[in-house]
């Protein structure tokens, strides 16, 4: 009976004892497992701290599915393991967001520096427009950025430079131009200068003067060619304008020139008269000695419809007068209507080839037929070629109408004739 005793006790020691050390066994298992997903969560968070998202990806992923497990295999599963599942879920899901946050800065940077490195070659370029469009993405891509703001900097002082550089190569040109007395374009320089640097003394200056002397050159320059071709009532004219717009430094020159014109002017209209003078006491004696002479012969009155100036005839120009005529008492004979020229001084112009009369004196004329009593021509012309008056300057002519080659004009009819181009 001892002995059973004793072999049922050791039995039951052995049994207990292998309990134990199952229980120790599972206890240990049970706390490596613990101890492992506490590594990988701390080195997880160490990862991410560092920034190195994917090995802390990796890490909370492992502790995840290391919990995961431990709850499928047992059925007596605390709480505790819920919490460290729910843990390691927590940081997957704030790795994700960062890799995400990450990637949008990664897109932003990149979009920064390829609009700085655009606007950098566009300010290479000179080509500031575009070179302040990429600053301007670039602001867009990162507002928080300081290289766009220091590159910006530089782009306005470049264009600033560039741009005083062509207001001076502007302002340079004008005042060539002024120098070179052409005020006009002077003032076209100085313009532009002006709208692109608004308020410069220095240009407005210059713009003031050039305008005043623009203003003054134009008639100035007018009275000269004026003056220059002897029509010295046009320069007159023109110095008195000129004289009115002189700046005080060219009033003195204006005015010297003004009296020149004018004292030319002045004997030019008293040779004039003096001539036309002549020129009708002339035409008086030769009606009045018709009247006595050809008493009952042909009357003829004449009147100027028109002057047409630079009239083409074939391929010819000149000055073509329309004249109406009426004449008594010259049934069945013809009438000479004639213009001739005399010059300033009262002198009958030469004449040559067709345009050339009996006395050697230039003359216009057509024949008329008279078929009744009275006879009437409403539209008479005389055609005086420019290019066959053989002297310059302003003329005086005389249109009168002879019959059988005695003078049958009461009236006869005086106008001025200047050819084209004196």
């Amino acid at each position: 009976m001892t002995t059973l005793a004793c072999t049922t006790s050791s039995e039951s020691l052995r049994r207990g004892g292998r309990a134990v050390v199952v229980g120790l066994l599972l206890a240990a298992a049970g706390l490596i497992g613990g101890c492992r997903y506490e590594r990988r969560m701390d080195s997880g968070r160490l990862a991410m701290e560092e920034g190195r998202l994917e090995a802390a990806q990796r890490d909370f992923q492992e502790a995840y599915d290391h919990v995961t497990a431990k709850i499928n295999r047992r059925t007596d599963v605390g709480p505790e393991y819920f919490q460290e599942q729910q843990e390691a879920k927590d940081m997957l899901a704030e790795v994700a967001r960062r890799m995400a946050e990450r990637g949008t800065h990664m897109r932003r940077d990149a979009g920064y520096a390829a609009a700085i490195a655009r606007a950098n070659n566009a300010l290479k370029a000179k080509n500031f427009r575009a070179a302040k469009g990429f600053i301007a993405e670039a602001a867009a891509a990162n507002p928080d950025g300081t290289e766009h703001r220091k590159l910006a900097q530089v782009i306005a002082e470049a264009e600033g430079a560039v741009a005083d550089a062509d207001i001076r190569n502007v302002v340079g040109a004008g005042k060539s131009a002024f120098a070179e007395g052409r005020y006009e374009d002077a003032v076209g320089h100085f313009q532009r200068a002006r709208a692109r640097k608004p308020g410069d003394a220095e240009i407005e200056g210059l713009l003031k003067n050039s305008q005043a002397l623009a203003a003054w050159s134009g008639p100035f320059n007018r009275g000269r060619a004026a003056g220059a071709g002897r029509d010295w009532e046009t320069a007159a004219r023109e110095f008195r304008e000129a004289r009115r717009l002189a700046p005080p430094d060219r009033a003195a020159e204006t005015q010297q020139l003004l009296e020149a014109a004018e004292a030319e002017a002045n004997a030019l209209v008293a040779g004039r008269a003096e001539a036309e003078g002549r020129l009708r006491q002339a035409v008086a004696a030769r009606t009045a000695e018709a009247g006595g002479a050809n008493a009952g012969a042909a009357g003829v009155t004449i009147r100027a419809v028109r002057e047409e100036p630079h009239a083409l005839r074939g391929d010819r120009r000149g000055l073509a007068l329309h004249i109406q005529v009426s004449a008594a008492g010259a049934t069945g004979k013809e009438l000479r209507l004639s213009a001739d020229l005399f010059d300033e001084t009262g002198k009958p112009v030469p004449g040559k080839l067709f345009f050339r009369n009996a006395e050697g004196g230039f003359s216009a004329s057509t024949t008329l037929k008279c078929d009744s009593d009275p006879a009437a021509f409403e539209d008479v012309q005389l055609f005086l070629p420019y290019d066959a008056v053989p002297t310059k300057g302003r003329h005086s002519f005389i249109v009168a109408a002879t019959c059988d080659g005695k003078w049958v004009t009461a009236q006869p009819m005086l106008g001025r004739f200047q050819p084209a181009g004196d």
